[in-house]
């Protein structure tokens, strides 16, 4: 029979009570088996106070007096906490009585689970709270199960207030989906009649630099369909520089630019882009510098796609090859990819992409 979710929650609070810590997504499914097969929550306590990970929390500890306080800093319960000299002759009287460590940490955490006693609200709440944390851990999310001191942090941050617990979980929603290693700036370079930007056709050509561990993404017009483009990129220092050219058709009294590039996370926050040059309906209008630290960007996550032709499959939109400028061994190179463009009488697909060339000067 399948465990039930309020089984899950046993178990996470087991190990709660003997570890301070959620077991991961191992273990859980682990102990999980053991109760499918008959075995009780004792029986499984039982065997984690015979494991050295269980021991090795009191390595170097002489004294009864010193495991049980660690037992206790364990349950949020601390030597000036109002319940510590009740706590530890709990734990003192029951060990020189006989009883295992592991009886008395399932008994702990069934009293938690049960106490009225406001002088034990504290640590109940707490313990309640990492149980709750844990299972979103261990069972929701399915985190592994990794080593003793990765599963005590994972709810060290757990207090007796709610709000802690929802701190955690985004730590924890993060751990299981970290963000990827690069992000995608678009920068958007807005046009109107002013400066030359006509309802009917226009024409582009666009001169920008940024830093050459950068890769260049896409390019897309704002109010209006891309007909055709044509890029040349070349190595200028430690730049990349770009030279796009576009002609575009469109029905709308404003319009522009939005150019999007992978940038390393680590490098966004001193990403640029020079726009050397933008060349409207042969308007020149002029220089303009695009940084990080003024907002001129928006950032969002970015993951590769294996489909190098998914730049061409939006409707209205149509992007040149790219260029990865890292992978070219000359000093120089230059990329044209032109005339690639969709037949939007039915639903959008790439027709036709020729005269892509990479040459080598």
């Amino acid at each position: 029979m399948a465990v039930t979710p309020q089984q899950q929650e046993h178990l996470v609070a087991l190990t709660t009570a003997m570890f301070n810590a959620p077991p991961g997504a191992e273990f859980l499914a682990e102990f999980e088996g053991y109760l499918e097969q008959g075995q009780s929550i004792e029986q499984i306590a039982a065997n984690l106070a015979a494991t050295e990970a269980f021991n090795s929390q009191f390595e170097g500890m002489t004294s009864t007096a010193e495991k049980i306080d660690k037992v206790l800093e364990g349950l949020s319960i601390t030597q000036d906490s109002p319940t510590y000299a009740e706590a530890f002759a709990f734990f003192d009287n029951n060990l020189a009585a006989g009883r295992n460590p592991w009886e008395l940490l399932v008994e702990a955490g069934e009293f938690f689970y049960n106490t009225d006693d406001p002088k034990f609200a504290n640590a109940a709440d707490t313990f309640l709270n990492k149980v709750e944390a844990g299972v979103y851990h261990s069972a929701t999310l399915g985190l592994p199960s990794g080593s003793l001191d990765e599963l005590q942090q994972s709810i060290a941050n757990v207090t007796e207030d709610p709000s802690s617990v929802a701190r955690v979980k985004d730590s924890l929603d993060l751990a299981a989906n970290p963000p990827t290693e690069d992000v995608l700036a678009t920068v958007q370079i807005p046009l109107d009649a002013g400066d030359g930007w006509l309802n009917t056709s226009n024409s582009l050509d666009l001169s920008l630099s940024f830093p050459s561990d950068t890769e260049y993404h896409s390019i897309g017009l704002i109010g209006g369909g891309i007909s055709s483009t044509s890029i040349s990129g070349s190595v200028r220092g430690d730049e990349a520089v770009y030279y796009i050219g576009m002609d575009a058709t469109n029905g709308m009294d404003s319009g522009g630019v939005s150019i999007s590039f992978v940038v390393d996370r680590d490098s966004k926050d001193t990403f640029y882009v020079d726009l050397e040059s933008l060349v409207l309906n042969g308007v020149e209008q002029g220089p303009d510098l695009y940084t990080a630290d003024s907002s001129d960007f928006t950032f969002e996550d970015y993951t590769p796609t294996d489909d190098v032709w998914s730049p061409f499959l939006t409707s209205g939109m149509d992007y040149s090859q790219e260029l990865d400028l890292s992978e070219l061994n000359s000093d120089e190179a230059v990329m044209s990819a032109e005339e690639a463009y969709l037949d939007e009488a039915t639903t959008p697909e790439l027709v036709g992409i020729y005269n892509a060339e990479v040459e080598f000067i």
